[in-house]
């Protein structure tokens, strides 16, 4: 009976050591997994934390492109509204204005007899002086000469326009223009865009 003690007994502490055994493995293996799960949910939410730390770089990247390009284009404004108000000066200045057409004329053949600056008149949001100009030059070059007016650096106007034809055959033609210098705008118009010439 004494081996039987013993071996029920041997059988307890080997059973109980095995449900130790498996107690604590379960044990482990449940904090194991908890382990791996939170490790799982904490790189997910890094993951998630990087994607969007990256999509903040991505649209910064595209911020900055647009605040460059926004900036070229006041840059490029500011510029054409540099040139636009160097077009109208603050007065008639008609004598830089007829240097201007003389080397135009001279550019194109064209040779201007007479300049008779006139009347002021004030419009609205500008002023405008009258100019009357006689040039002689053959047909062509009276063409050329009346197309550049387009790119003096002023702004004028055409009022009136007469051509006379060669009195001898291939001769010079004669125009008569009256043309209207504008000045002196007003610039908050100008930039609002309300300028009326």
């Amino acid at each position: 009976m004494n081996n039987l003690i013993r071996l029920v007994s041997s059988f307890k502490r080997t059973s109980a050591m095995t449900l130790g055994f498996v107690g604590m493995s379960a044990t482990l293996a449940t904090l194991l997994w908890l382990g791996i799960t939170h490790l799982q949910s904490r790189v997910s939410q890094a993951q998630d934390s990087i994607s969007e730390r990256l999509n903040l770089i991505e649209t910064a990247t595209e911020l900055q492109i647009t605040a460059d390009s926004l900036e070229e284009q006041v840059r490029l404004q500011q510029t054409n509204m540099l040139n636009l108000r160097a077009k109208f000066p603050n007065t008639a200045d008609e004598a830089e204005f007829l240097q201007q057409l003389s080397e135009m004329a001279v550019a194109t053949g064209v040779s201007i007899g007479d300049f008779r600056p006139g009347g002021i008149s004030k419009l609205t949001s500008c002023k405008t002086l009258e100019l009357k100009i006689r040039g002689t030059a053959p047909y062509a070059s009276l063409c050329r000469w009346l197309a550049g007016l387009s790119e003096l650096p002023r702004v004028v106007r055409l009022s009136q326009l007469s051509v006379c034809g060669p009195v001898t055959p291939h001769g010079d033609c004669t125009i008569d223009i009256q043309l209207n210098l504008v000045f002196g705008i007003d610039a908050t118009q100008l930039i609002a865009g309300k300028a009326k010439l």
